[in-house]
């Protein structure tokens, strides 16, 4: 695609760890965003030949798709890649937007397309937050105010960040790792919302309220079998569990 100067270029941050079938569902959707301008880079925690050759396979057909590896395995859920990745970025003409897409997440075909409208409407925010379903609940939860989120009520799927800022924040998170059993990491997700919020001066921050763009997990293969066959979700005993249904068989495919 020819980038025109109205479009948000995104980057799309992809960490994963010896999960080639995962990836390879996760490379095919990325594929088919409507959405165009974009670029995907794809990092494993530590060496791994075999995800390279399998991006390489990929980025033969797409020159977007790139592929990068950790020197060591940092074993932090995803923060050391994701550094790597905003570090690697920055050094010429970075995008615009970082987004964090786990391999094992499920995003519909209009989800750059619904964050690009979301982030115009919202006059280029530092940081926007879009709906993602997380089992059987929505994430950030309708109604909230950005100010009172707390652990568990974000997700990386929901962020697109000024990738200079996703940089600051991230390499503010390294700094708390204990060394041991990397705990705090755990929830990484909302350290980096909170850590956005101190970076000064105070940043723009909003919500999207219109549309639900993806699903955590969804593409595990249980999920992702049944949402491809069209096969409600096991133990259907609730109204959140049928909204869940409705959703998968309105996402495009």
């Amino acid at each position: 695609m020819t980038r025109q100067s109205q479009d948000v270029e995104f980057l799309i941050i992809t960490p994963t760890y010896h999960r080639e079938s995962l990836l390879v569902r996760f490379l095919k959707q990325v594929k088919f965003q409507t959405y165009g301008c974009w670029r995907l880079l794809v990092v494993h925690d530590g060496p791994n030949p075999l995800t390279e050759q399998l991006v390489g396979r990929f980025r033969a057909l797409d020159p977007r798709i790139e592929y990068l590896h950790t020197p060591t395995r940092g074993n932090d859920f995803g923060v050391t890649p994701r550094l790597e990745a905003l570090r690697r970025a920055v050094l010429t003409n970075p995008p615009d937007y970082a987004v964090f897409w786990d391999d094992d997440d499920y995003f519909v075909r209009t989800a750059l397309e619904t964050i690009a409208a979301s982030l115009k409407a919202a006059n280029y925010p530092a940081l926007l937050l879009s709906p993602n379903r997380y089992r059987n609940r929505v994430i950030p939860p309708p109604g909230i105010a950005i100010g009172e989120l707390a652990p568990g009520q974000v997700t990386t799927g929901n962020f697109a960040v000024r990738t200079q800022l996703a940089l600051k924040a991230y390499e503010q998170i390294i700094t708390m790792k204990d060394g041991s059993s990397n705990g705090l990491m755990y929830v990484q997700d909302y350290l980096l919302f909170d850590q956005l919020r101190k970076l000064g001066p105070p940043l723009s921050m909003y919500i999207a309220r219109d549309a639900v763009i993806g699903m955590h997990d969804g593409l595990r293969r249980q999920v992702y079998l049944r949402n491809r066959l069209g096969i409600p979700p096991l133990g259907l005993l609730s109204r959140e569990r049928i909204s869940k249904l409705m959703f998968w068989k309105t996402s495009p495919r």
